[in-house]
């Protein structure tokens, strides 16, 4: 379950932005440079929630991971 929400997340990021980018691109109030410097800026929202709300795995073993997901 969880890959298909992941796949469709993926696949809806890759629609908004075959979507908009085009508009963006050629509009004369937006062009190239700030098309890309809106995306950049997306990116680094995205990267900043990763990085905030996925827990660090590294030196943990799956039976660890696994009770830290489980609720009291």
């Amino acid at each position: 379950m969880r890959w298909r929400l992941s796949k469709f997340g993926d696949t809806l990021s890759c629609c908004i932005v075959a979507q908009t980018f085009p508009m963006l691109n050629d509009s004369p109030a937006v062009g190239p440079a700030i098309t890309f410097w809106i995306y950049a800026a997306v990116s680094l929202v995205s990267f900043l929630f990763v990085l905030a709300m996925v827990p660090e795995t590294k030196g943990r073993t799956l039976e660890e991971i696994g009770a830290s997901w489980i609720k009291h």
